[in-house]
């Protein structure tokens, strides 16, 4: 068997399948996805961010859309 570095067991993958960074648990905040399919997956700072950011967005542009659409 091969040794861990405390460097690579103070570490953490990213759970999302596209990410794949490997990042310190000290130096980053990782979110519980609490909505992901496969249970509490953890993802890193700037995945979490950027799936809230997308979300936020395509609910926003369908909000804007409908109201302009609406002529009543």
């Amino acid at each position: 068997m091969t040794e861990l570095s405390v460097a690579e067991m103070a570490a953490k993958k990213c759970a999302r399948k596209e990410c794949g960074r490997t990042k310190e648990l000290t130096s980053t905040y990782w979110p519980r996805n609490k909505s992901s399919k496969d249970g509490f997956s953890h993802w890193c700072k700037t995945c979490h961010s950027d799936h809230r950011k997308s979300k936020a967005t395509k609910i926003g542009g369908a909000a804007k859309t409908a109201v302009a659409g609406d002529e009543s």
